[in-house]
């Protein structure tokens, strides 16, 4: 039986003791708090009075060079004006400080002229803050270092001289022992006071626990009758109980065992669905995703929690969106009837927003009187991929054996108009020889004749030289002279005949170890390009530039030869570069481009271990700079370039 009256007694009385104790502890750190802030206030006080009575007596003793001793007549003027004000007060003590920390003043003469510069507290007002500290009896000052033999407050203050600086620190120091003794025996009495209160209350408390204490008896013997009378009852409510949890161990065994054949097949089957190459997606019938598996986390780029109660749509791209958006909206039976039964080829969009294509076919199928959906996913990026470098080997291979065909055709051209040329200017030159007393007329003319067989000839030397490929063999070349010839073939182009093309050569470039053929076709199509670009604009001052320079590779090499082709055209905006040296994309019209002139000019930059940069903004022309490895670093570069292909 629980011995609540004994228990209460001393608890209580416990209670009591230690209500007494905190209330008393508490009374005296809430009066000596306010001891203390009104301390402080009247040392402020007292320190402005001080101050603006005696600041005249006050300013002589601050000179920094001047010698202060207690026998000083100023200081014992100071002394006694200090004492009228001071008398009746608390103050004990008063010191008047220097900048330097020297004592310029002090109720005891025996401070006057100390060096208190390690004091902390003067250091603090020097910066405008007051410092108050309370030391109580027998108890070490640490501002001056020494034990106090009464309870003392004291505060450092800043003087403030007519312009606003800070001239001196001022220190009071004001007893407190009879305040704080005082406040003891106001403590003793609260403390006794709060004693008794609480002991009437103990006592009135007692007398109504032991009234308790009897009913409580009472109804415990109450209770103890009917105690035994339900437990009798349990008894044999327990055996019946027994008997039905035999029975229902049995139905849950029985269950345990289809549950744990039903887990089993849905394990397998999750596993099945997990290592699956395919993104499968199920979804109910209005199109809301229910669940998915581990290649669908994949190929989507987020977790199966971020996909589950999305839309089915949102996870298609572009076109397939615009292939569906003719079909009923909802439900999504009926939105997805048309992809049912088939595949189809479109687009899927990830979580980050990029697409990719891909192979999706949907199935409809009912689970317990539901009608769901399963869509499959079979990324078939790599496929296109293959594709489209397929397509672009072909598209090259064609476009080389174009080139080549040219080249045999301008060959037969050069051989046959070589010889005519040849005649007619033997036979200019032997006129000019062998007749005398030509008019000067004539003369002229046939000099200017001479002039325009000369440039045939130069003519038909350049397209002698471009008609004999070299394939992919790299030689030592003078890479200017190679430009030069390239530049002065496409003048020739219809598209430059209005387009002035500048050349601007570097005479100190080294010689590079490339292929001429691929040279030729990486800058007829850059200059080809920036043509284009003019035309499409339509600028009346277009202006095409051709540039060489030697410079610091990028990539610690020595040098590099540094090829740029910079246009006025229209320009490029940044979704246009980032795609610019793909196959087949292209911003012309259909039938005017295949997408592969850049894409070519890449390859043959990079299979030549070098760079190509694309710098441009819409509207204000291109620059296309490409860095070739000089012959010093080249076979460095293209080992480089090697290790770094994909097997």
């Amino acid at each position: 039986m629980f011995r609540l009256q004994r228990y209460f007694s001393i608890s209580s009385l416990i209670l009591i003791l230690l209500t007494a104790v905190v209330l008393g502890f508490f009374y005296r750190q809430l009066s000596l708090n306010l001891l203390l802030n009104d301390g402080e206030n009247k040392n402020a006080a007292i320190t402005r009075i001080v101050a603006n009575s005696l600041w005249p007596q006050i300013v002589p003793l601050l000179t920094p060079t001047q010698r202060v001793s207690p026998a000083d007549e100023r200081v014992a003027d100071l002394d006694r004006r200090t004492q009228q004000l001071t008398r009746g007060t608390d103050v004990v003590k008063i010191k008047i400080y220097r900048l330097n920390g020297l004592t310029a003043y002090s109720t005891d003469p025996s401070q006057i002229g100390e060096d208190q510069s390690g004091n902390p507290a003067i250091a603090q007002a020097q910066t405008g803050v007051v410092a108050n500290d309370f030391v109580a009896r027998d108890h070490f000052n640490a501002f001056d270092q020494r034990y106090e033999t009464r309870d003392l407050m004291q505060s450092y203050t800043p003087l403030y001289g007519p312009d606003g600086k800070i001239r001196a620190v001022f220190e009071v120091y004001s007893d407190y022992t009879p305040v704080l003794q005082r406040l003891g025996r106001e403590q003793g009495a609260v403390v006794l006071g709060t004693t008794l209160i609480l002991l009437l209350l103990y006592a009135g408390l007692l007398m109504v626990v032991r009234h308790a204490h009897r009913i409580i008896s009472r109804q415990e013997r109450s209770l103890r009758e009917l105690v035994e009378g339900l437990e009798a009852r349990v008894d044999e409510r327990t055996r019946t109980l027994q008997q039905s949890n035999t029975q229902l161990q049995e139905e849950m065994t029985e269950r345990r065992r289809i549950e744990e054949a039903s887990t089993e097949r849905e394990q397998r089957l999750q596993a099945i669905m997990d290592n699956l190459l395919t993104a499968v997606v199920v979804t109910d019938s209005e199109g809301k995703i229910e669940s998915c598996n581990a290649s669908a986390e994949q190929l989507f780029g987020c977790h199966q929690q971020q996909l589950v109660g999305d839309e089915l749509c949102a996870l298609f791209g572009t076109a397939t969106s615009a292939y569906l958006r003719h079909q009923p909206p909802y439900p999504a039976v009926a939105k997805l009837g048309c992809l049912v039964g088939r595949v189809h080829e479109g687009d899927a969009k990830r979580r980050d927003g990029r697409e990719l294509p891909v192979e999706l076919a949907v199935t409809l199928f009912e689970s317990r009187g539901r009608q769901l959906l399963i869509a499959s996913f079979r990324d078939i990026t790599a496929r296109r991929a293959a594709e489209q470098q397929l397509e672009q080997s072909r598209q090259k291979f064609i476009h080389q054996e174009k080139m080549a065909a040219i080249g045999s055709l301008s060959a037969g051209i050069v051989h046959e108009i070589g010889n005519p040329i040849a005649a007619i200017s033997g036979l200019i030159e032997g006129i000019c020889s062998e007749v005398d007393g030509l008019p000067e007329r004539v003369h002229h003319d046939l000099t200017m004749a001479l002039e325009q067989i000369q440039r045939l000839v130069n003519i038909n030397r350049d397209v002698s030289e471009f008609s004999n490929p070299n394939g992919e063999v790299r030689q030592l070349v003078d890479f200017n002279s190679l430009v030069g010839r390239i530049c002065r073939l496409m003048r020739y182009d219809k598209r430059l005949h209005q387009i002035p093309l500048t050349l601007d050569l570097d005479l100190q470039l080294p010689a590079a170890k490339v292929a001429a053929d691929q040279i030729i076709q990486l800058l007829m199509n850059l200059i080809s390009n920036a043509a284009d670009a003019i035309l499409a604009q339509g600028r009346s001052d277009g202006l095409i530039t051709v540039q060489t320079q030697r410079v610091l590779a990028s990539t610690g090499a020595d040098s590099a030869v540094q090829l740029s082709v910079t246009d006025n055209g229209c320009g490029m905006d940044a979704a246009t570069r980032e795609h610019a040296t793909e196959a087949f994309f292209t911003t012309k019209a259909v039938g005017k481009g295949t997408g592969l002139g850049l894409s070519i000019c890449h390859a043959i930059v990079t299979a030549h271990g070098g760079e190509m940069d694309i710098l441009s903004e819409p509207n204000h022309g291109c620059t296309i700079r490409v860095l070739l490895p000089c012959m010093d670093d080249a076979p460095q570069r293209q080992a480089a370039n090697a290790e770094s292909l994909p097997n």
